[in-house]
């Protein structure tokens, strides 16, 4: 039985989906969501590569689909080209057995209708216990107790005898001069005086652009970055992609702030302040207003943890594409996924309705609530555009849904 349909346009295809049907009674992989636009196929799910075989995707009579990426809860698959309109099934199958394989119905064609919501499945089990937090700061120090009573005055001792005054002597001989006295202490050093100001930014070195190729080829190997690449700039900025997905409810801007400071502190980069890019339903709130290295004259270089370059400099960053893409996590390991951000290109809002930034990022479930995304790994690793504000059907991203965080250093 379908559980639910949703009508929605792409360019010039109009793609019908359909709720998954549920996955069998003790089975694993599990089919939840299905998005589609004019190239790809994302589909969301549970144990996506449950089975001994790896993942294979099916539609209908057109057979396998090639698969760009795959995680256990998402794949990222090749939409055939020119395929035409009709009922379709889609499968993902890990192997032969029953919990190793779940199907998708989905229609591809103009004119189709929504169709009734099915029933709620059964609620899974709860997930293991999380770490326990961290441990919290000292609490203040108590006030200070009552004075406490006064002592007993002791008994007052006999006075002495007075004895007898002495005759004055007579004056001495002048004594010797005296040994020079030992050298004092050093006295406290003086306040640092005031920094001076910033000197003019060198020019570019003329084999800039060839290290940056050096080194994304190095990286995209998994081969040991060479010194060129270790040796970073004064004014660096780090950028990386935290390695945990959170829903819609991130406790707002400033909670999100938190994730990527947090992070940054654990996997020891260095001591700076790290902001995310995200924007809510304020203007003002946006990266271009809010980020501190392009508005007091620190600007710099933007790098990945392990030196790649991502942008020259702020103006570099925010001219809509990049040099790299943003894929590594604080701890210098790939990541893929989508990200929240509400961001353009430019840095600015991208929608300041309250329900496109999951009601300022601190609600999960508002009705009709969505949180407008980036992409970052999939289909070639997004440096166009996309990478904070994607182009297609997957930018409308459910607030209950994980999605990561990018974060930049100030």
């Amino acid at each position: 039985m379908k559980i639910t349909n949703a009508l929605l346009s792409t360019g010039s295809l109009l793609l019908l989906f359909s709720q998954a049907l549920a996955a069998p009674p003790g089975g694993h992989l599990n089919i939840t969501q299905v998005f589609m636009d004019d190239t790809s196929i994302m589909i969301i799910g549970e144990d996506l590569l449950f089975g001994p075989q790896g993942p294979t995707v099916t539609l209908g009579e057109h057979g396998t689909l090639t698969i760009n990426s795959a995680t256990d809860t998402l794949i990222d698959a090749l939409l055939p080209v020119g395929i035409p309109d009709g009922d379709y099934r889609l499968t993902v199958s890990g192997g032969n057995g029953q919990s190793q394989n779940d199907g998708y119905d989905l229609t591809i064609g103009a004119g189709a209708s929504q169709g009734p919501q099915g029933d709620p499945g059964p609620q899974g089990d709860p997930g293991p216990q999380g770490d326990p937090g961290l441990q919290g700061e000292q609490g203040p120090q108590g006030e200070q107790g009552p004075p406490g009573a006064d002592g007993a005055t002791g008994d007052r001792g006999p006075q002495g005898v007075q004895g007898v005054r002495g005759e004055q002597g007579l004056p001495g001989l002048p004594g010797a001069d005296g040994a020079p006295g030992a050298q004092g202490e050093q006295g406290i050093q003086g306040e640092q005086g005031i920094q001076g100001p910033k000197g003019d930014t060198g020019a570019a070195g003329a084999d800039s652009e060839a290290r940056t190729a050096i080194c994304e080829l190095y990286a995209a190997m998994g081969m040991i970055l060479p010194e060129i690449c270790t040796i970073p700039n004064n004014n660096d900025k780090i950028v990386f992609v935290t390695d945990r997905g959170s829903n819609g409810n991130l406790g707002g801007v400033a909670g999100a702030d938190a994730k990527c400071q947090l992070d940054a502190d654990l996997a020891g980069l260095p001591a700076a302040t790290y902001m995310a890019w995200i924007t809510d339903s304020d203007p003002q709130s946006a990266p271009a207003h809010r980020f501190t290295t392009q508005l007091d004259g620190t600007d710099g270089r933007y790098v990945r943890t392990e030196g790649t370059v991502v942008a020259d400099d702020w103006a570099d960053l925010v001219d809509g594409t990049l040099q790299a893409p943003i894929t590594f996590n604080p701890n210098g390991v790939e990541e893929n996924g989508v990200v929240w951000t509400n961001t353009t290109p430019n840095g600015t809002i991208a929608s300041p309705i309250l329900s496109d930034s999951c009601g300022d990022w601190l609600d999960d479930d508002l009705t009709g609530a969505k949180g407008y995304i980036g992409i970052v790994g999939f289909a070639g690793f997004r440096t166009d555009s996309s990478w904070t504000q994607s182009d297609s059907i997957f930018q409308d991203y459910v607030c209950s849904n994980l999605a990561l965080l990018y974060c930049f250093q100030q």
